[in-house]
């Protein structure tokens, strides 16, 4: 993103207090202006998670961890190369380096999580990795999702299947929206490259997108669950363990937690 239209959005749509998070399918550590960034989110007080996977930026880590605002998402999906490999198409000896820049340049104790999204080709991998890094990290493990139906279903892991599983609404469209690289707004993170953008912030608010009717009809579609026609239709991520998403439903429309999600009845 260029810096200009990065400031503009920093001072215009994020509050101090607020929460952001860099990564989308692009890799962060990629940008010349990270470091910057992160100083100018520190300086607003926003709170800012990082996601990356370790690979390139070993020599902005010590720069971006300085800021205490940030905190670091590790993605690692293997501690076998050839896995890791098969996964990523990169190179596990970068990862391992970077991790361990992580682990002497972090501030305080949660400042780096590691994220092990679990597929069918690293399926119990995580125990592994658990055990190598817990006493220095965080380590979460996630089963992947279709990523809005551009991963193939061969390769996308449900788990062992314990608990019943149907589609309820998606957090997503209530909580955050993706931006991409040029201002571009699409529906969330799994929106690849935001073909149809839902707004554009360099000609409006971020405000003015997420309180319009386009967003707010999207989230009438997940609550009604009728998805025809939209990227959330091909989407695994609404297909969950009923007992973790019945609960995240009930919260969701919950009458104390309607202004947090910026979602009303009548809009």
């Amino acid at each position: 993103m260029d810096p200009e239209l990065f400031n503009t959005i920093v001072k215009r749509d994020i509050l101090p207090g607020q929460y952001l998070e860099l990564f989308n399918y692009g890799e962060p550590f990629l940008h010349p202006k990270l470091v910057e960034f992160c100083k100018t989110l520190q300086d607003k007080n926003v709170d800012t998670l990082i996601s990356t996977n370790c690979s390139v930026g070993h020599d902005k880590l010590k720069g971006v961890l300085y800021n205490e605002n940030v905190r670091l998402l590790a993605c690692l999906e293997s501690l076998d190369p050839v896995v890791y490999q098969r996964i990523t198409g990169g190179r596990l000896d970068k990862v391992l380096q970077f991790i361990e820049l992580a682990r002497r340049y972090a501030r305080f104790d949660d400042q780096v999580t590691i994220l092990v999204v679990e597929t069918q080709l690293n399926r119990g991998h995580s125990e592994e990795i658990r055990e190598e890094y817990e006493d220095e990290f965080l380590v979460v493990r996630r089963l992947a999702d279709s990523f809005g139906g551009n991963i193939p279903d061969s390769i996308v892991f449900d788990g062992e299947g314990d608990n019943p599983v149907q589609r309820v609404p998606c957090a997503f469209p209530f909580v955050n929206c993706a931006v991409d690289w040029d201002g571009k707004v699409g529906w969330c993170c799994y929106d690849y490259n935001t073909p149809k953008p839902y707004g554009d912030l360099n000609h409006q608010s971020l405000k003015e997108i997420w309180e319009g009717p386009v967003w707010t009809n999207l989230r009438r579609l997940h609550l009604s669950l009728n998805l025809d026609g939209t990227i959330c239709k091909r989407c695994s991520s609404g297909w969950r363990d009923v007992l973790y998403e019945r609960d995240l439903y009930y919260r969701l429309v919950d009458e104390d937690e309607k202004n947090y999600y910026y979602y009303t009845e009548d809009k």
